[in-house]
């Protein structure tokens, strides 16, 4: 199959999936007006994504989404973008099953899907564009439909979209739990969301995944983000931890967060880096960091007598 852009303008195409025209406008709810579906990959010769696959799978997530309908907006409303975007479509040859052998009429197949829900305009939710992408893969009949796991890969990317939305504009206090929680996306998500909404409570859990060195690298960075976001100068202290044994580009990002962290415990470990660090880029950043730290306190007002 050849690249190809598969959907775009969905608007009215969708309206008869809902059980009737009046529930897909539902004026309560925010109203997603363009869908923008997009196949970037070949998928494996001699198969397929149907459109009507990945359509089918836009109505259901969309459906389930308790703050957001399909529908026309009003003209004091603003209207938001949904883009369903295939990024990944694989198969070969299946694992070995529990005898050790591989049977000829399975493959195993993987499709990665990318979601992207964004404000077309002015919007009072904030912030006013979330992102999430899913990957689904398994094992399954040669003749199975590929475009089953691709619907199926939309529907596991809406779930997660509708995760997002309570972590990032649902109850705050559902945050600092998904923190710990078992799924790394939704660590990875819940790290943004503390970040995003600067939740005080949230820095010492915050803490603990940036010094768990068992945590998936990519949560790690997002949850020192979260902390130089918040701007709470504690999270040096985990952040500075976290530099042991690393390699100098990892060590360049740690510095430059505790650059836009500050704090005297910050200051104290970037002058030290800076003075005699091995590295001549670490030593560099560390030096950049703190004329950084100078510069926003200069501009700081001062402070009354």
């Amino acid at each position: 199959m050849t690249r190809r852009a598969l959907a775009t303008a969905l608007v009215l195409a969708l309206l008869p999936a809902c059980d009737t025209f009046e529930a897909c406008l539902d004026a309560r709810k925010t109203p997603i007006v363009y869908v923008d579906i997009v196949d970037r990959v070949s998928a494996p010769e001699g198969l397929d994504l149907p459109r009507t696959r990945l359509e089918s799978g836009a109505r259901r997530i969309m459906k389930s989404w308790s703050g957001f309908a399909f529908r026309n907006k009003k003209p004091e409303e603003t209207g938001w973008q949904l883009d369903l975007e295939v990024a990944l479509a694989t198969e070969r040859t299946a694992d070995p099953g529990p005898s050790g052998k591989v049977d000829p009429a399975r493959v195993h197949r993987a499709v990665g899907v990318q979601l992207n829900l964004h404000a077309l305009g002015d919007a009072t939710r904030d912030p006013s564009e979330l992102k999430v992408e899913a990957l689904l893969t398994r094992d399954e009949a040669r003749a199975a439909p590929f475009g089953a796991l691709a619907e199926d890969a939309v529907v596991e990317a809406g779930a997660r979209m509708a995760r997002a939305m309570d972590l990032f504009w649902g109850d705050a206090e559902a945050v600092v739990p998904a923190l710990t929680a078992e799924e790394e996306w939704v660590r990875r998500l819940a790290a943004d969301a503390a970040g995003a909404r600067k939740l005080t409570s949230a820095v010492q859990p915050l803490m603990a995944r940036v010094r768990d060195e068992d945590e998936a690298p990519d949560v790690r960075i997002r949850a020192v983000g979260a902390l130089v976001e918040i701007g709470d100068p504690e999270g040096a202290a985990a952040i500075i931890d976290a530099c042991r044994r690393q390699d100098a580009p990892y060590l360049v990002q740690m510095v430059f967060a505790l650059g836009q962290l500050g704090g005297r415990e910050a200051e104290g470990y970037l002058f030290t880096v800076q003075s005699g660090f091995p590295d001549p880029n670490v030593r560099e950043a560390a030096r950049q960091a703190l004329e950084e730290l100078e510069r926003r306190r200069e501009a700081r007002p001062a402070k009354p007598e």
